[in-house]
């Protein structure tokens, strides 16, 4: 008998009702009209490089996942993912799902599931451009909700009219340490042809993710690369020539103030 019942998954009822529920995941996944194939992307502790964000490679080999229903409105798209956790997905995680051409958030995991990694999942549309402390040019994906308002704020004062800025974004983003750094309170970034201001940066509440409320704001059109979306994209960093031939001394002369 006590063999029989570690067949099953264990001499605990719990452990053999677990393994009960994770057969009948697998043959969902071969059979269910929510199975998907799926393919990582972006690990929540990397971003993508400029370079390859035209060609978006996926991260290992193709896995099967169900997909399934859950919220969908004009501004954002919740689905719940299940998937195996031999694959090691978690929050913070960007997959693609193969056959529809569109990418997807893991921005929460429901716990109370066993058998399988069970998660809600939000619709990336969008990638946001960033630089990191050593100056390099980086994506991450993102799900972008807004914006929404209705009415212009504006000012008058001396019979001046003056509009001011008052969209408002509403974005996920994986978190790690170049977006917590290039998406702090008050940074900026360009995106969708404006300039946009963080407001409230939430990097606590969701493992792996951060929250951001984000308000238009004013652009620099000297130094801002408004169509490549670059922020202070337009500024060139000053070369310091090296001589390499026998020349020693100051780069720089400056004139000598005698006492």
């Amino acid at each position: 008998m006590r063999k029989r019942l570690e067949y099953q998954g264990g001499i605990h009822q719990e452990d053999r009702m677990i393994k009960d529920k994770f057969r009948t995941f697998q043959r969902s996944l071969l059979y269910s009209y929510q199975a998907a194939s799926v393919s990582l992307v972006q690990r929540h502790d990397e971003c993508l490089r400029t370079d390859r964000v035209e060609r978006v490679e996926p991260i290992g080999s193709a896995a099967r996942a169900l997909i399934n229903p859950d919220k969908i409105k004009q501004d954002y798209d919740d689905k719940i993912v299940s998937i195996d956790y031999k694959h090691g997905w978690g929050p913070g995680d960007v997959f693609e799902w193969r056959g529809t051409n569109s990418y997807w958030l893991i921005y929460l995991q429901e716990l109370t599931e066993d058998s399988y990694f069970r998660g809600e999942i939000r619709r990336c549309k969008h990638k946001l451009k960033f630089k990191d402390k050593e100056g390099n040019w980086l994506y991450t994906w993102a799900a972008i909700r807004g914006p929404v308002e209705t009415q212009i704020e504006s000012i008058q004062k001396n019979q001046t009219r003056i509009d001011v800025p008052n969209l408002g974004l509403n974005i996920l983003i994986p978190q790690n340490e170049k977006t917590l750094y290039a998406f702090d309170r008050y940074s900026e970034f360009i995106f969708a042809g404006r300039d946009w201001r963080v407001q409230a940066p939430d990097s606590i509440s969701m493992t792996n993710i951060i929250e951001i409320n984000a308000e238009e704001y004013y652009y620099n059109r000297d130094t801002d690369d408004v169509e490549n979306e670059m922020k202070n994209g337009l500024i060139i960093e000053p070369v310091i020539p090296s001589p390499i031939g026998g020349i020693h001394g100051e780069t720089f002369i400056k004139p000598k103030i005698s006492e």
